[in-house]
C-alpha cells in the first residue's frame, strides 16, 4: 500500500529553461503530456517549470531539447514532507537566507505546492480556520532569515498577518494576497537571488495578474448578489462574488471562467479539493477543454483543500 501511495505522489520536478526564442505555451503542452500539477511561467528567454511526474528523467530529456536547463531539483513527494519537517526542527542551525516566505494554505496539496515553489514554512489556514497572529509570528520568528514575506492568501487572515509583521523584531512584509491563486502568482515571482525589497515589489506586482474563483456547496438557502441559492447546490464565485448556482459541477466552473473572460489566451489552473475525487476533477477539466466556444486549456493541480471543490485561477 505504501508503494502505491508513493507512486501516486510521484516526483516533484523543478527546473529553469533558458533560450533565445522560447515559447512557454509549447513548454506547457510538452510537460502536460508526461506530467501533472504543471505550473509553468516565463517568457521568450526564461521559463520556470514545476511538475509532478512518475518519470522525471523523461521530463528533463524533453525539456533539454527546448533549451538549456539549470536549477534542476527532483524530490520524492513523501520524502519532501519528511525533509521539510526535519528542516523545521533544524531552523536554528540553518544558514540564514536573504529573504524567506511564510505562506498560509489549507490542504496537503497546496502545502506541497508552496514548499516546492520556495516557501520556508506553510501555516495551516483558510476559510473557517483563520490563522492566528501567534501562529504567524511563531513561523516568522523560527525562520533564520531576518527578512520575511508573509502570504496570507485569504482576506480574513490579512489583518493577523499585518499584526504579526508589526509585532516581529525582524523586517517583515505581509502582502495582501486574498486567495490561493494570488499567493501562487506571488511566490512564482520570488527569487532568492534578489533583495528583499525587490522581491516584495515583484511579488506585489504579480498579484494583479490573476483572477481568483471557487466552486463549493451552499450551506443554506439564500439570495445573494441577485442569485437565488438552494441548500446543497453548487455555487460558483469570482473574487468572492456569487456568480451562479446549480447542480452541475462542470457548469459552475464554466460559469466562473466565462465571468472571468477566460479564453484560449488565458492560463487556467484548477486546484481540486478534498470534496471531489481525482476522477471527477479530471472529467471536469476534460469537459471544459472540449468546449469549442472557449478553446481553453486547463492545468489541474491537487490542492486537497477542504470545503472548496475547486479553487480557480485565471491569468
Amino acid at each position: 500500500v505504501d508503494a502505491v501511495e508513493e507512486l501516486e505522489y510521484g516526483y516533484c520536478t523543478q527546473f529553469v529553461v533558458q533560450g533565445d526564442a522560447l515559447d512557454p505555451e509549447v513548454v506547457r503542452e510538452t510537460m502536460k503530456l508526461m506530467a501533472s500539477s504543471t505550473v509553468i511561467v516565463g517568457d521568450e528567454s526564461v521559463v520556470r517549470v514545476h511538475v509532478h511526474a512518475e518519470d522525471p528523467g523523461r521530463v528533463l530529456s524533453a525539456a533539454v531539447s527546448v533549451g538549456a536547463l539549470s536549477c534542476v531539483s527532483i524530490q520524492n513527494m513523501d520524502e519532501q514532507r519528511a525533509v521539510f519537517s526535519q528542516e523545521m526542527r533544524d531552523k536554528n542551525i540553518s544558514e540564514p537566507a536573504a529573504a524567506a516566505v511564510v505562506a498560509v494554505a489549507g490542504g496537503d496539496g497546496l502545502k506541497d505546492l508552496f514548499i516546492s515553489l520556495g516557501a520556508a514554512d506553510v501555516i495551516q489556514g483558510g476559510d473557517t480556520m483563520n490563522s492566528s497572529v501567534r501562529d504567524l509570528l511563531q513561523a516568522v520568528e523560527r525562520d533564520p532569515s531576518d527578512n520575511v514575506i508573509i502570504l496570507p492568501n485569504n482576506n480574513n487572515i490579512i489583518p493577523a498577518a499585518v499584526q504579526a509583521a508589526t509585532n516581529s523584531t525582524k523586517i517583515v512584509k505581509a502582502l495582501s494576497t486574498r486567495s490561493i491563486p494570488q499567493g501562487v502568482a506571488a511566490i512564482l515571482s520570488f527569487n532568492t537571488g534578489k533583495s528583499f525589497d525587490a522581491n516584495v515589489s515583484d511579488m506585489e506586482a504579480s498579484i494583479a495578474s490573476v483572477q481568483s474563483g471557487a466552486v463549493t456547496k451552499a450551506v443554506r438557502t439564500a439570495t445573494i448578489d441577485g442569485v437565488t441559492v438552494e441548500e446543497n447546490q453548487f455555487i460558483g464565485m469570482l473574487e468572492n462574488k456569487l456568480i451562479s448556482a446549480g447542480q452541475d459541477l462542470t457548469g459552475l466552473v464554466d460559469a466562473v471562467l466565462r465571468e472571468a473572460g477566460a479564453s484560449s489566451e488565458s492560463l487556467v489552473t484548477l486546484y481540486w479539493g478534498s470534496p471531489v475525487s481525482e476522477e471527477d476533477a479530471n472529467r471536469v477539466a476534460q469537459d471544459l477543454e472540449r468546449d469549442d466556444l472557449k478553446g481553453i486549456e486547463i492545468e489541474l493541480v491537487r490542492g486537497s483543500q477542504p470545503h472548496y471543490h475547486f479553487i480557480i485561477s485565471v491569468e
